[in-house]
């Protein structure tokens, strides 16, 4: 199965996609590549797709279109990160385009904050993990490890269940909620969960199912 890790914070994406002309005109990607392989934002292989670009220009937005799908977490700080220590004036760009593009208010995820709270304090059932299960896509493993599974369990759940996703994630929430017990609650679900965009996961789907928790 593939791995998703899903786009950016939408604020983070449109700050890349606002001034991608300007950072392909005073960047190059061979500069930065190094520091982003080393602080796991790209892959060998991305390295090697993105120094294998014949042009300066070429590099550099090839280099933007992988970090575009980077991840929602820390990708595009880590990106910041690097490139201030070659083009800090770009930096500072990217950093207030980014700041200024926060919208709380058009968050997807919105509606969890209205849920009382004896809904978010929860414990993942059985019944909760199957429903919950089928709103998450690709990105499962990606959610497994950002809530503490191992890639060894992963891997045992992958081999018992290698063609149902569902039946997968249901399985690996259900040994999420074992080995935390009374702290695998809703909201410390929803935690990870929230950090990713319709893209990634189902979010209508999960709204409905995150407010019948418990019934």
């Amino acid at each position: 199965m593939p791995v998703c890790k899903g786009k950016l914070k939408p604020e983070d994406y449109s700050a890349i996609r606002e001034n991608f002309t300007f950072i392909c005109e005073n960047v190059d990607a061979k500069d930065l590549v190094d520091g982003l392989f080393q602080k796991d934002v790209f892959t060998e292989d991305d390295i090697e797709e993105i120094k294998a670009a014949p042009t300066r220009k070429k590099r550099t937005s090839d280099m933007l279109y992988k970090l575009l799908q980077a991840g929602p977490y820390d990708a595009f700080q880590n990106f910041l990160t690097v490139l201030r220590e070659h083009h800090s004036h770009v930096a500072e760009t990217l950093e207030q385009a980014a700041t200024s593009g926060a919208s709380p208010q058009s968050s997807p995820w919105s509606w969890y904050d209205q849920l009382p709270n004896e809904v978010k304090e929860q414990k993942i059932s059985d019944k909760d993990a199957s429903r919950i299960a089928s709103s998450i896509g690709d990105c499962w493993e990606l959610v497994f490890l950002h809530l503490g599974m191992s890639k060894v369990i992963i891997s045992q759940e992958q081999a018992r269940a290698p063609n149902n996703p569902v039946i997968l994630t249901t399985n690996l929430l259900i040994r999420w909620r074992q080995k935390n017990a009374s702290a695998a609650t809703v909201n410390e679900l929803m935690k990870v969960l929230k950090e990713f965009d319709n893209d990634s996961i189902d979010i209508n789907s999960l709204r409905d199912v995150i407010s019948k928790v418990g019934e």
